[in-house]
């Protein structure tokens, strides 16, 4: 990532931003730029690299609430990579992200209660681990700690990846989901993606985004979704 006097820059390679953060306020003093460059069509994903061991606390519920629905109204794919333990504020933002890669550090502790959290993060996870028969599943979650294996088996995190070569692993999974769409198609399909997030539980169950990334994937291929020229 590029860094200059300590401070994260955004990076944009074959249509990916990269930002490499210690914190939520490094995402809001980028937002114009990453705004002005999808209405530009310069970039059709935006990847955010957690680069710190510690976690945020007590940020305003109006910042976080302005984050979550600013990156619930992006056309354009949302990705965060962390590699460290996961609660309080940093598990509400790595929620709150399309899709979450890891590496093999990763570990998730789940709180007491979602109350804190400015979505509803009890949904958000029973939507992940997939339907119905996870619903008191979450429940038992709660004040636990899941470890790297768990975590990948409850779906909460779409993919390992080498954490030492992020942005090549980043690309290779992008690469893997949208192929050559153009970024017309792309952003026609997350607008769709992101109906489905905020419908949750209310959406239609044949519908419903149980594992964001395998549903990504099969949207993007429906040749009734392509763009007529």
């Amino acid at each position: 990532m590029v860094t200059v006097n300590g401070q994260s820059h955004l990076l944009i390679q074959n249509s990916i931003a990269f930002l490499d953060i210690t914190d939520f306020n490094d995402i809001f003093s980028h937002k114009q730029l990453i705004d002005e460059n999808i209405a530009s069509d310069k970039i059709v994903v935006f990847a955010v690299i957690w680069n710190s061991q510690h976690i945020p606390c007590n940020k305003p519920q109006a910042q976080k609430l302005e984050l979550y629905k600013w990156l619930n109204s992006l056309p354009i794919l949302s990705i965060i990579v962390v590699d460290t333990d996961c609660y309080d504020e940093l598990l509400e933002l790595m929620m709150m992200f399309d899709i979450r890669l890891s590496g093999k550090n990763i570990s998730i502790r789940f709180p007491d209660d979602d109350s804190k959290f400015v979505f509803n993060f009890e949904e958000r996870c029973q939507l992940l681990m997939g339907n119905e028969i996870n619903v008191d599943g979450y429940r038992n979650l709660l004040k636990k700690t899941l470890y790297l294996d768990d975590v990948y088996v409850q779906r909460l995190i779409n993919q390992i990846i080498d954490i030492d070569d992020i942005q090549n692993e980043v690309q290779k999974y992008v690469n893997r989901i949208i192929s050559n769409k153009d970024n017309y198609h792309i952003k026609s399909i997350i607008k769709c993606f992101n109906n489905y997030k905020l419908l949750g539980l209310k959406a239609d169950r044949k519908l419903l985004l149980e594992e964001e990334a395998k549903q990504f994937c099969a949207l993007i291929v429906k040749s009734y979704l392509k763009m007529r020229s």
